[in-house]
């Protein structure tokens, strides 16, 4: 089997805690060949930690390295149309973090100039990937509760300051769309998205509770569909709550409600608990742009959907909802 070599752009918490255990799993298809960080010593760091053999002296000389198959962007939001674009003009395929751009305009204008390369441009949402959401969408997709009618989606978490993700200069001073709200909202938007389709009308009251969470940390979302569906968003970084995640979508056959990571069917007065892998989603994105470089089968998540999801939770965030 054929294995990529990767390059890693950016050695923070996301490459660290998030890629580096997934791509460790899949040795057989990834190795890590060579990092960058503008501050040496963490590149250093990150390459002792991981054992990666080499320790890029500038974004330049990485990507002009023969021997570094595709490249991996785990850098602030901010940054990834101008480096991402680097990466196309290179000639490497690019793995770069959610969400596409900090911006709808800075996606919008990157999607365009992205369309003139061949090259593969891969966002690593996982949510499309993991099994759990896999199978709640394909639940609704397939008619398990009829034709859906209402949801409720609730995320709350109080978000410690002290998190190491809250603590990365550029989250203390986001330069991105809606902080918090922007960076881990684009996930459940690319569940509503492939769920329910996009939505003809949203309005939306955004609410700042704590400074310590800037620029907004609260939500509250109506959403109206063409099919007559319903569908009302609470998120918050700045509510506690027992259970941090529900949804609930109620069909003109039954109904799904989904618990943290506990997924259950309603009908004709009955639940039962539905079953799913339980696999790591990094590790199932991974397994699938796998192929995709190596087998050139088409992404089941396109620099597109990645546009399409950057514009839904643009408009859930606006008040007007454009």
């Amino acid at each position: 089997m054929k294995r990529i070599r990767l390059g890693i752009v950016g050695t923070g918490i996301s490459a660290r805690c998030l890629h580096m255990p997934a791509l460790g799993r899949l040795k057989d298809r990834f190795r890590v060949v060579s990092v960058f960080n503008r501050t040496e010593a963490k590149a250093a760091r990150f390459a002792s930690d991981f054992r990666v053999p080499e320790v890029a002296s500038s974004l330049s000389s990485l990507l002009k390295n023969p021997e570094i198959d595709a490249v991996l962007l785990a850098l602030p939001i901010p940054l990834n149309p101008k480096v991402g674009m680097e990466v196309l003009r290179a000639g490497k395929p690019c793995f770069c973090e959610k969400p596409l751009a900090p911006t709808l305009s800075a996606g919008t204008a990157f999607l365009k100039k992205a369309a003139r390369f061949s090259t593969p441009f891969l966002v690593t949402e996982n949510y499309v990937f993991n099994p759990l959401w896999v199978k709640f969408i394909d639940l609704v997709e397939n008619g398990a509760i009829g034709k859906p009618l209402y949801f409720y989606l609730r995320i709350f978490s109080h978000m410690d300051v002290r998190n190491p993700y809250a603590q990365t200069v550029w989250r203390k001073k986001p330069e991105h769309l809606g902080g918090f709200l922007g960076d881990a909202g684009v996930h459940y938007a690319a569940v509503m998205r492939r769920a329910f389709g996009e939505p003809r009308a949203i309005q939306s009251r955004v609410l700042s509770l704590r400074r310590e969470v800037p620029p907004v940390d609260t939500l509250f979302c109506q959403m109206d569909y063409d099919s007559g569906l319903t569908g009302q968003v609470a998120y918050s970084f700045s509510v506690d709550a027992k259970e941090g995640q529900v949804w609930e979508v109620s069909g003109d056959r039954g109904s799904l409600c989904l618990t943290n990571d506990h997924l259950a069917l309603r009908r004709a007065g009955h639940e039962k608990t539905v079953l799913y892998e339980k696999k790591n989603s990094f590790e199932m994105m991974y397994r699938h742009y796998y192929e995709v470089l190596t087998r050139g089968i088409r992404s089941r998540y396109s620099l597109m959907d990645a546009w399409l999801d950057l514009r839904l939770i643009h408009r859930m965030l606006t008040p007007e909802g454009r």
